[in-house]
């Protein structure tokens, strides 16, 4: 038995989630889930509870649980080990750059950034009552031993992400004869600081100055905590000067599927990720990589073209180069590890039958 605590995961990491959930029911291995009630999760009754943890009362509330469950290891999917030694062996999935020395903080306020750093205090000073960690990338694991001194077998890069759904996606579209729209752009990212829509949104008005009219389609929640009223208003305002950019919200992840792969491109202006699941979905669906020079993106894919992420001319410069000259195709770097975690995690379970073979990379 698992118990996986993931009450302060969303976003990107609650796709994730969902995935590792899919992949452990299909295998028959147990599993109890603890999520964020607005988190949507598909999984059998009776392996999931909507939780309220936070930093204060995290403690009373997985000592609750481990009671409960009586699980054989821990995975704390949140990036924070427990906060007392748990008796059980336990292993953190760490997937925030924010908590690390050296990330980039020019998008971020005062407060903002100190509210990171008391997060970073908390885990270090948890780091002892966790027997692994794993990241998703070989740069997130160097400023990780950096930033905590964690290293050795403790320390493990094991990357994942839903492969199968999205080539099952991919094939409807191709089946159905979905036209991509050569000219039509994605950034599939929630709202906060580095996802640097703001610079973004100023290369789209650089683009239409110059007279080139691409869609840029974008995934912003109106009702999240980082969408700001200056962002909304930003967007506003370019497209009431017909600036061609299309917000459709927060999205199913088959629907954000479809979407990407109905576009020809995708653009990834963030200048700080983990792993950036856009970058690894768009290639999937053959879609030209346009991305920020930030150290993350090579541990990833080799774009089509880069740009400096927080210049706006020269993410337009990107853009045009796309739309008016040939560029190379985007190359995948990163392999889908999802047994090699799962074995990780039921290392009883040595023997677990592969459903992706994670040592090589297949041709889209």
């Amino acid at each position: 038995m698992v118990l996986i605590d993931a009450a302060n995961v969303s976003g990107g990491g609650a796709i994730l989630l969902q995935y590792l959930v899919d992949q452990l029911s299909e295998r028959g291995l147990p599993y109890f889930v603890l999520k964020k009630p607005a988190v949507s999760l598909t999984a059998p009754a009776g392996q999931y509870a909507d939780a309220q943890i936070n930093l204060l009362n995290r403690q009373s509330m997985l000592r609750t649980y481990i009671q409960q469950v009586k699980p054989k290891t821990i995975l704390c999917f949140g990036n924070f080990p427990p906060p007392f030694y748990t008796g059980v062996r336990t292993v953190t999935y760490f997937h925030n750059s924010h908590y690390l020395k050296g990330h980039d903080r020019r998008n971020f306020s005062r407060n903002h950034y100190l509210k990171r750093l008391l997060r970073r205090l908390y885990l270090q000073t948890n780091l002892d009552y966790s027997e692994l960690f794993v990241v998703q990338i070989p740069v997130i694991r160097e400023a990780f031993v950096k930033t905590f001194g964690v290293q050795g077998t403790r320390l493990q890069t094991l990357p994942f992400y839903n492969q199968e759904r999205i080539e099952q996606i991919k094939a409807e579209e191709q089946e159905a004869r979905v036209v991509k729209n050569r000219n039509a752009f994605i950034y599939a990212s929630s709202s906060e600081p580095h996802k640097n829509h703001a610079n973004l949104l100023k290369a789209w008005a650089v683009l239409h100055q110059r007279g080139f009219t691409p869609t840029l389609y974008l995934t912003i929640s109106p009702n999240s905590p980082y969408t700001t009223p200056a962002l909304l208003q930003q967007i506003d305002i370019l497209k009431r000067k017909g600036v061609a950019i299309i917000n459709k919200g927060s999205l199913p992840y088959d629907d954000l599927l479809r979407l990407t792969y109905s576009c020809s491109a995708c653009i990834f202006p963030s200048v700080n990720e983990t792993l950036g699941l856009g970058l690894v979905e768009s290639y999937w669906m053959g879609n030209s990589v346009l991305a920020g020079r930030r150290p993350y993106l090579s541990d990833v894919v080799r774009p089509s073209a880069d740009f400096d992420p927080h210049d706006p001319e020269s993410i337009a410069d990107a853009v045009v180069q796309y739309m008016t000259g040939s560029l190379p195709e985007t190359e995948l770097v990163i392999n889908n590890q999802i047994n090699e975690f799962i074995e990780l995690l039921y290392p009883q379970k040595a023997q677990l039958t592969a459903k992706i073979d994670s040592q090589t990379v297949p041709s889209r």
